[in-house]
């Protein structure tokens, strides 16, 4: 069975412009998330960098 990473947009696009883990760490903090509040975004994030064929778009208002 395979468990997909669902982000936004705009979390996948953070995802594929990093270069590597510390870029998406210091793109996710511009961002305004944080660690210490967001952690299960950030290991989410972490896992699609390293798995990116495990990413999908969550679907919501914004993308009617």
């Amino acid at each position: 069975m395979i468990n997909y990473i669902y982000l936004t947009r705009d979390q996948k696009r953070m995802v594929e412009q990093s270069v590597d883990l510390n870029a998406l760490q210091i793109k996710m903090f511009k961002a305004g998330y944080n660690p210490d509040i967001d952690s299960e975004l950030f290991h989410a994030m972490k896992k699609a960098y390293e798995y990116p064929e495990l990413i999908r778009v969550k679907l919501g208002a914004d993308d009617e």
